[in-house]
């Protein structure tokens, strides 16, 4: 069998996200975002899974920051 990579199996917080910033931000701010409780589907293999989390700009269509985090059981 093929093992498939790197595949988006789900949106946590909807297909588009939600707005994190409203106003202006400075280079080196930090923006701290509660992420909900979620449950794995069954057949999903936990140690093969991450979060990938972006920050986007909605007019210039930019991506300002990613990070990746493995799940905590």
């Amino acid at each position: 069998t093929y093992e498939h990579k790197h595949v988006l199996r789900d949106a946590i917080n909807s297909t588009w996200g939600e707005e994190v910033l409203t106003g202006s931000n400075l280079p080196g701010d930090t923006l701290t975002v509660p992420i909900p409780s979620y449950t794995l589907d069954n057949g999903w293999v936990g140690d093969n899974c991450s979060l990938v989390a972006y920050v986007y700009n909605n007019v210039t269509r930019e991506v300002m920051q990613v990070t990746e985090r493995k799940f905590v059981p």
